[in-house]
């Protein structure tokens, strides 16, 4: 394996939060490019712009690769106080994407999107209003069907300002498909959702409670299945917990610090990864503006500090580290750009080696060619 292949998704038009503070939009739409695996250099491909790329913010492939799956990061679709998820064809010869269809998601501000491992359902969630999770059956030609699920959450947590109500942000798997975690932002919980993907269905099995004020955010499975990892935006914590992939129940193990310079000014995190080889896990900081670095305890799943490292623009958002375990790129959404960096095979800290320019880009996804 010499080359992967890169898709970024970006803002496209500016995005109001609901604190207030509205986040630019300059991007394109969704772009292609081929990564060099010898030399981390990115070689621009392809771009889809126009319609079902209003802030494709989110964005993920099917098994097969052929088609591309986006949430549309928006507050109205056709008039009405929704989001929506696009699908499209994706060549990989020419790097053309075409567009199948749109499906409105129910809620509005969609922010995360995965596809079963059989490719035969999508599932994204919302963060603002409306319905939470919704889950899309996939035709034969990749295009979305009607939903078969979706799910409101109620209730509030601690902060005032961003959990006063429900916000999913994210949607995991487990290593067999059998249940589906979802962190719950606005609530302080991770909801436990075994599936059945014959009638396209979600039920709840557990609701586990973190600390609150902490506001779950995104979260990744260790390949044994047996660890679950999980960033907290509002607490600029990671924690680690024990997985039973026979029940779906999680076990909290541990908590740590995202930010360990005594910083006092406002920082949230984004994205969380670990290497390959899961030796090394990774946070991203928004407002820090930095990476820190954990080294994992191959018996207990533990985390053991490294170090920070500065992300190479503001603020970092999504990242990805490559197949190999020797490159990460952040998407740095104001400073325009993704940084590429060299990750240490035995220390795990990271040596900048470029910048690529990308305008507000907020999702990277590697996939081996």
């Amino acid at each position: 394996m010499k080359q992967c292949l890169l898709l970024v998704g970006t803002y496209s038009q500016d995005i109001l939060y609901g604190t207030g503070d509205v986040v630019s939009g300059k991007g394109e739409g969704i772009l292609s490019y081929i990564m060099d695996l010898d030399t981390a250099v990115l070689t621009r491909r392809g771009v889809i712009g126009g319609k079902g790329t209003a802030n494709p913010s989110y964005l993920t492939m099917d098994p097969a690769r052929r088609h591309v799956y986006t949430v549309n990061e928006i507050k109205e679709y056709d008039g009405k106080p929704t989001g929506v998820v696009s699908s499209f064809s994706f060549d990989q010869d020419t790097h053309t994407f075409t567009l199948l269809n749109i499906r409105e998601t129910g809620g509005t501000d969609p922010c995360y999107i995965i596809v079963n491992d059989k490719g035969t359902h999508v599932l994204t969630v919302n963060y603002m209003t409306g319905i939470g999770i919704v889950v899309y059956p996939i035709a034969a030609d990749g295009r979305l069907l009607n939903p078969t699920a979706s799910i409101c959450h109620y209730g509030a947590s601690v902060d005032k300002i961003r959990q006063t109500g429900p916000h999913c942000h994210s949607i995991v798997l487990d290593r067999q498909n059998q249940y589906a975690i979802v962190a719950e932002l606005g609530l302080d919980k991770l909801m436990v959702y075994q599936t059945d993907f014959g009638n396209g269905t979600l039920a709840l099995q557990h609701e586990i409670p973190v600390t609150p004020g902490q506001g779950p955010r995104h979260m990744i499975f260790n390949r044994a299945g047996t660890k679950l990892y999980l960033i907290n935006e509002l607490g600029n914590t990671i924690m680690v917990f024990s997985y039973n992939e026979d029940t779906g129940m999680l076990v909290h193990l541990q908590t740590v610090p995202t930010i360990t310079d005594g910083f006092d000014g406002f920082s949230i995190t984004a994205d969380i990864h670990m290497t390959p080889d899961e030796r090394f896990l990774y946070g991203s900081n928004r407002g820090h503006n930095s990476i820190v670095i954990y080294k994992i305890d191959f018996r207990t799943g533990l985390l053991d500090y490294v170090g920070m490292s500065p992300s190479g623009g503001h603020p970092p958002r999504g990242f990805v580290i490559d197949p190999t375990g020797r490159f990460m790129l952040v998407c740095n959404h104001d400073s325009n750009c993704i940084t590429t960096f060299e990750i240490h095979p035995g220390t795990g800290n990271l040596t900048k080696i470029r910048e690529t320019p990308v305008l507000t880009p907020v999702c990277a996804k590697l996939y081996p060619l």
